[in-house]
């Protein structure tokens, strides 16, 4: 059996050993321009580990000082070299195009967590003294839930318009720097932006000392930031590619 990591923009050997699952030597099968990185496997795999993870990560990372690099899903087995070289022929065109767009290209992933329930609750004392003004006169159960249901709905329009607002000036300052981007907002009440940003590799000091610096100036914000990676969210693949030789 085979096991894949990643597609690399060479097709010439590996210089130097890399160990991968089951202490495997990693190899580059070619495939024209391009080359499959992979390590035979003994028996399948069962299960996934932290430790497998982290090898397979550990192999992709390796080679991306060198080469740029497609990383391939955790899991990607095949029994023997021409049901790897399957995997080529299907998306050679799709890998081909990735190359052009992320060469010389690595990602970078900026996490921004503030206190949702503090920013709602500071919501709330704002509005408390416009909401009496407009409050539904009377006290039957049914005024007092509309009452309700009309303080949660302005307290989470404002909860997104504030989380908008942050999320623009976090942005703004980071995607002139950056060849592409992916913004998830709001993924959760505390989690206000999961950002990965495609960063020219000579512009890479630029990046990391603008996050030191609006790190350093906007304090009410907690940052997790990561990287350099292999652009893992910037590969693009056709759903159903055409099969080419």
């Amino acid at each position: 059996m085979i096991y894949c990591y990643c597609i690399i923009d060479s097709n010439r050997p590996l210089v130097g050993k890399i160990a991968g699952l089951e202490e495997a030597p990693v190899y580059n099968i070619p495939y024209h321009e391009m080359g499959l990185i992979v390590s035979s496997l003994k028996e399948e795999i069962k299960g996934i580990t932290e430790d497998r993870v982290l090898i397979h990560e550990r192999v992709v990372e390796s080679l991306m000082g060198n080469y740029t690099v497609l990383p391939i899903r955790f899991h990607t087995v095949f029994q023997n070299r021409e049901g790897a070289l399957s995997l080529m022929r299907k998306y050679c065109s799709d890998f081909k195009n990735n190359f052009l767009r992320l060469r010389n290209k690595v990602e970078y992933g900026i996490r921004v967590i503030w206190s949702g329930d503090l920013v709602k609750e500071g919501i709330a004392r704002k509005l408390e003294e416009e909401t009496e003004q407009l409050s539904i006169p009377g006290n039957t159960p049914a005024k007092n839930f509309l009452k309700d249901k009309l303080k949660e709905y302005r307290i989470n329009t404002k909860f997104k318009e504030e989380a908008e607002e942050n999320i623009a000036l976090i942005d703004n300052h980071f995607q002139n720097l950056a060849a592409e981007k992916k913004l998830e907002k709001l993924k959760s009440n505390d989690l206000l932006l999961s950002a990965c940003y495609l960063v020219e590799k000579n512009r890479q000091s630029q990046f990391k000392k603008t996050f030191e610096k609006f790190k350093n100036t906007h304090t009410q914000l907690k940052y997790l930031f990561s990287g350099p990676w292999p652009p893992y969210n910037f590969i693009e693949l056709t759903p159903d590619p055409i099969h080419r030789d």
